[in-house]
């Protein structure tokens, strides 16, 4: 994600804030992105740690999408559908009012390898304890 939309004024408790922004560009947010069918999604601008709230504004494909921090989830935004009336609605306190609507996750190909990845793991390290000289020990110790 990158972060080339320019505000012309941000909203209090919000910010554009490079440090708060690179949050959606690296890590799990890139992840659900992904899984939500986003491409080439922008950071826009996230709320600030002192406002107490954990929601980003991104877009991608023309359209404007909210991020939950707290729900890890990603909801369209289906009216105001542009970023002059979204930011009006922040600005005049009335976001309750913004028409969203909850895009669904869908595991993508580099998730699934993942998870195969895991289990390998997994079973690697199972087979290694069972190898283990006193797996038989506190096998006979579980049983009891």
């Amino acid at each position: 994600m990158t972060s080339s939309t320019t505000l012309r004024k941000v909203p209090e408790g919000w910010t554009t804030e490079p440090f708060y922004m690179s949050y959606f560009v690296e890590g799990p947010w890139a992840k659900i992105v992904r899984r939500c069918g986003l491409e080439n999604p922008e950071a826009v601008m996230c709320t600030t740690p002192e406002s107490g709230e954990h929601y980003g504004l991104i877009s991608a494909g023309g359209r404007y999408y909210f991020t939950d921090d707290l729900a890890w989830s990603i909801s369209e935004i289906i009216k105001p559908t542009t970023l002059d009336g979204i930011m009006k609605k922040i600005v005049d306190g009335k976001e309750y009012s913004i028409k969203t609507k909850a895009l669904r996750e869908v595991e993508t190909p580099e998730d699934r390898q993942e998870r195969e990845e895991r289990i390998r793991e997994d079973n690697a390290l199972m087979e290694q304890k069972r190898a283990a000289p006193d797996y038989l020990e506190w096998k006979r110790m579980d049983s009891n």
